[in-house]
């Protein structure tokens, strides 16, 4: 096997309850070809510490120690100095099983795939699987196929980290400064610039589900970057393969359901009113942009449904949706 280099760059904020698995799992990887890049962002738990001494007794260890900016600032501060061919993403409160590089890299030279994807689970804080979200073994050629394979979400995922890139995609590519939809904004514009991703079914990557886990973020107005990436991704798209910028248009409209019955849970009645007019404002307009056909493709049936009824009555959608949660 050609020997390869990835680098593996794992952005920290206070996850010292998490970081000693996390860096144990990229250390012990059978793919030995390895640079382990740790961004500090800032963290004000023992995470450097934790950090430092792992570099003690690794040298494909590099620490990055910075001020606090944000996952997208710390994955660029990594992109910044990543000498490898490929380049890995994994978040410190998550972990990767021992042969998932080795089954990426695998893949990536006998199909010479630009973007190569595998497979995830989501488990608790036991690390127990709760559930898992395997892919089929497929190879997309071009980049429309591949753009249009991502914006759908048939066999594709909006995460980075259960990834390998082809390193000199980050040459025109860095992450947008959002805290949510960054990774979605990522893929998107990376799926344009391709010539061929390649999916493999096995889950090697391990979602860790917890309080502060962003799976589990409360509503902020951060929350609302998740619109705004969705946005850029539709402006992208519209201007060049405009067909597609309709999925992007699915992803915003899907999103803003979420941020509304999260706020109607989260805040007090006074302070929804001024989030609900913006994002109803928002949901009018890209609902609109959505072709017929979009909704055949990705066979969202009873999604379609409640994108209508939200359309129609927001509030009847959410008590209803509250109670479909209730009986599932």
């Amino acid at each position: 096997m050609k020997n390869l280099k990835i680098s593996v760059i794992v952005p920290i904020f206070n996850t010292a309850k998490y970081l000693h698995k996390c860096i144990s799992s990229i250390r012990n990887q059978s793919y030995k070809n390895l640079e382990i890049i740790l961004v500090n962002d800032g963290s004000t738990d023992n995470s450097i510490d934790i950090c430092n001494k792992f570099a003690e007794n690794d040298e494909r260890i590099i620490i990055i120690d910075k001020e606090n900016g944000g996952v997208s600032s710390a994955r660029n501060s990594g992109l910044d100095v990543a000498s490898g061919d490929y380049i890995g993403f994994v978040d410190s409160d998550d972990y990767i099983h021992k042969d998932m590089y080795r089954l990426l890299i695998e893949a990536t030279l006998k199909n010479d795939s630009d973007i190569i994807e595998c497979g995830y689970n989501l488990v608790n804080e036991q690390y127990m699987v709760i559930l898992s979200f395997p892919l089929k073994n497929n190879i997309i050629n071009g980049n429309y196929d591949c753009s249009k394979d991502f914006l759908q979400g048939k066999n594709a995922t909006h995460s980075n980290a259960n990834k390998l890139y082809r390193k000199t995609l980050f040459k025109s590519i860095r992450f947008p400064i959002y805290r949510f939809g960054e990774d979605y904004w990522v893929n998107a514009i990376a799926a344009y610039l391709i010539k061929r991703k390649a999916t493999i079914e096995g889950c090697y990557y391990y979602y860790v589900k917890h309080k502060r886990s962003a799976l589990n973020s409360p509503f902020s107005d951060d929350s609302l970057d998740i619109i705004l990436s969705g946005k850029d991704v539709y402006d992208f798209y519209r201007t060049r393969f405009e067909d597609l910028s309709s999925y992007a248009a699915l992803y915003i409209v899907e999103h803003i359901l979420r941020l509304y019955k999260e706020i109607k849970a989260s805040l007090p009645k006074e302070k929804q009113k001024k989030y609900f007019k913006k994002l109803i404002y928002e949901f009018k307009n890209y609902y609109s942009l959505i072709d017929g056909k979009v909704y055949r493709d990705v066979g969202f049936k009873k999604r379609h449904v409640a994108l209508l009824l939200f359309k129609i009555y927001p509030e009847l959608y959410c008590l209803l949706s509250k109670i479909y949660q209730k009986i599932k």
